[in-house]
């Protein structure tokens, strides 16, 4: 698991997981980061085979509102989405 400069001290946290779906990440964090106000954006790549790695380090570079949770197993989605019993 390769975490990148996670933060907690945002008004709000979006969340999103993704597997091979670059092109659609793309829009999608674009979209995300084109917003204005106190946000932070954390998106866990659940062990993408294609070039979802290589964007996400590439759109991190300079975006303080970016972190990136890198996971080298498939894990599926609701471990990140889901409300934490220790919360």
């Amino acid at each position: 698991m390769n975490k990148t400069h996670l933060t907690a001290d945002r008004s709000v946290a979006i969340i999103i997981v993704t597997y091979n779906r670059v092109a659609n990440l793309r829009v999608t964090l674009e979209a995300c980061l084109a917003q204005q106000g106190d946000f932070h954006v954390l998106v866990v790549n659940n062990a993408s085979t294609d070039d979802t790695a290589k964007y996400l380090e590439q759109a991190a570079a300079g975006e303080s509102r970016l972190s990136i949770l890198q996971l080298t197993e498939n894990t599926g989605c609701l471990l990140y989405t889901s409300p934490s019993p220790r919360d």
